[in-house]
């Protein structure tokens, strides 16, 4: 039976109505040597990309998370849909690190699960419990469909290990989300001067690539 009348096509949403160019990822990632001189950074192998990217998400795969929908979504491939550079800066082993992932969600998704989860726990294959707690930080103006900023620390149960405090810098031009991450576990300031350079960087050639 046909149904009367003409149906209104949906409308699609930021991620899906505009697709960057198919391909691997790689050629919008920012270069290694537009990083700050002071993290020299490196373009990672496909296998390492994959642990930096779990690294700076703070939740290992296959980890059983309390509540289960505070589960971080899967990580795209690597090399075809991710690309990762990280640079170390030595004094005090901190380190940024910047990410081009394609997704297939706007980035309004994570940031409405981000509100849901500003506390969780997991426990990962090694049965450690560790406790991840969130908070949206104040995002720098950018070129970019959306943008977040997000506080991040996970703090294993007991005295094992040292907490992982993060500061990300996100934002999503069409299907392609930048990410720049710095990490410490050292509990000291971020050094969000150097890590809104990268960022800044990293999204304006992703939007000269794209737009």
């Amino acid at each position: 039976m046909e149904a009367s009348g003409s149906a209104t096509p949906a409308t699609p949403s930021p991620a899906s109505a505009v697709r960057a160019p198919a391909g691997p990822v790689g050629p919008l990632l920012l270069a290694p040597t537009d990083f700050p001189h002071q993290y020299p950074a490196t373009t990672l192998e496909p296998e390492a990309a994959g642990s930096a990217l779990r690294e700076i998400r703070g939740v290992p795969d296959a980890a059983t998370v309390v509540p289960t929908a505070c589960a971080p979504a899967p990580l795209p491939a690597v090399p075809q849909d991710a690309a990762v550079a990280v640079g170390t800066n030595q004094s005090d082993n901190s380190t940024i690190t910047v990410a081009v992932l394609r997704v297939a969600e706007p980035l309004a998704t994570y940031k409405s699960q981000l509100q849901r989860c500003a506390s969780f726990t997991f426990s990962g294959p090694d049965q450690i419990q560790s406790t991840v707690t969130a908070s949206e930080a104040v995002a720098p103006p950018i070129n970019a469909d959306d943008s977040v900023a997000v506080n991040q620390a996970v703090s294993p149960a007991g005295t094992g290990g040292g907490t992982q405090t993060t500061l990300s810098l996100i934002a999503q031009i069409a299907d392609i989300r930048i990410q720049a991450t710095y990490t410490t576990f050292q509990g000291t300031e971020p050094d969000a001067v150097l890590l809104d350079q990268a960022f800044t960087a990293a999204v304006l050639k992703v939007h000269d690539n794209v737009r």
